[in-house]
């Protein structure tokens, strides 16, 4: 597959999957509902391929950072692809989602580092901070407004790819 197309396939689905993913914000949780789970499946796997993207895109300025945050992020969402049990105690759901979230905070922190505040990362960053807030005990809204800074996070990436003047040249994230 030709870089450019790799880029633009990645970057329709950062924005499909982000947009997917603010409306999931305010979607009833259905246990045991299939047709929730193809839903959550197709907003994590289109928030991989933007991700690949954009990590692809970027690969040799994000450092060792990004790529433990790509990584992290990645592994995280393969991980709560499908129903999520909670086996030996565990919530792998919650875990899958914690990684997910100390995944995009790491590549937020290593563009803003790189560039200064720039869109995908100040969502991401922030989305982090909302989620620590809501697991500390700020209530249903907090969760909420993660998920949107979330999506919000892969829509400006996904628009940043296309907006690359020269998608064939990897390392830069300028427009990032």
């Amino acid at each position: 597959m030709p870089a450019d197309l790799f880029m633009k396939l990645g970057a329709y689905g950062a924005i499909f999957g982000g947009a997917l993913r603010i409306v999931a914000s305010f979607v009833p949780f259905t246990p045991e509902s299939a047709a929730l789970e193809v839903f959550y499946a197709l907003i994590d796997f289109s928030l991989m391929a933007g991700l690949a993207a954009l990590y692809v895109a970027n690969a040799t300025r994000l450092g060792t950072v990004g790529l433990v945050g790509f990584v992290l992020a990645f592994a995280g969402l393969a991980s709560i692809i499908g129903p999520d049990p909670a086996m030996l105690g565990i919530d792998f759901y919650q875990l899958g989602v914690a990684v997910i979230g100390l995944g995009v905070a790491l590549l937020g922190l290593r563009i803003v580092v790189l560039d200064g505040l720039r869109m995908p990362g100040g969502f991401w960053l922030s989305a982090f901070v909302a989620g620590l807030a809501a697991y500390a005990g700020a209530g249903a809204v907090a969760f909420v407004v993660a998920g949107i800074l979330f999506g919000a996070g892969f829509i400006a990436a996904g628009v940043a790819l296309l907006r690359r003047s020269h998608p064939r040249r990897l390392g830069d994230i300028d427009h990032v």
